[in-house]
């Protein structure tokens, strides 16, 4: 149990010390990955690879598993999610997701490493998947009611000026 510990420390420093990401410990505190970006687009590669890491001993070439879904898509298509374990990490060089999460809905995403006993971990919200990826927010094209108003009343004086210079004068 001790040397389990000194183990999960020193991988822990080591992690921390070559890493400059920011880190989500997922369902299983044995694991630890590196943070997704909040909102991402279909089949576009991600900026930073995708690091799953094991505080506890495991073997090199160990198969670990990346799936996504969520209550709209139930198994998400992804491109780059299976990778091997070396030195404690996993790393997913090429991760794509092909299938969007839905309108307003993120994925989970499901780490699988096929150990013994193998370990299951969930990354709960981890990733908002669209066809367009993230944008600005939609803000109004920069006319308030007023200033609508004040332009309207404008046009219509000089709708009249126009007109009464081009009305024919009554004798």
């Amino acid at each position: 149990m001790a040397s389990e510990l000194l183990q999960a420390e020193f991988t822990l420093k080591r992690i921390l010390k070559n890493t400059d990401s920011t880190f989500v410990i997922p369902g299983n505190p044995d694991l630890l990955c590196t943070q997704l970006p909040s909102h991402w687009r279909i089949n576009k590669a991600l900026v930073k690879t995708f690091k799953v890491f094991s505080l506890l001993p495991v073997a090199d070439g160990t198969q670990v598993i990346l799936s996504a879904g969520n209550n709209e898509n139930i198994c998400a298509e992804l491109r780059g999610n299976q990778s091997q374990m070396k030195n404690q990490t996993a790393i997913f060089q090429d991760l794509r997701f092909l299938g969007k999460s839905g309108r307003g809905k993120r994925f989970n995403i499901t780490i699988t490493m096929e150990s013994y006993p193998p370990q299951v971990s969930v990354y709960a919200n981890a990733i908002k998947v669209t066809v367009d990826g993230p944008r600005e927010p939609r803000t109004n094209n920069g006319i308030s009611w007023q200033q609508c108003s004040i332009l309207i009343e404008h046009i219509v004086r000089k709708f009249a000026e126009i007109q009464q210079a081009y009305s024919p004068v009554s004798l």
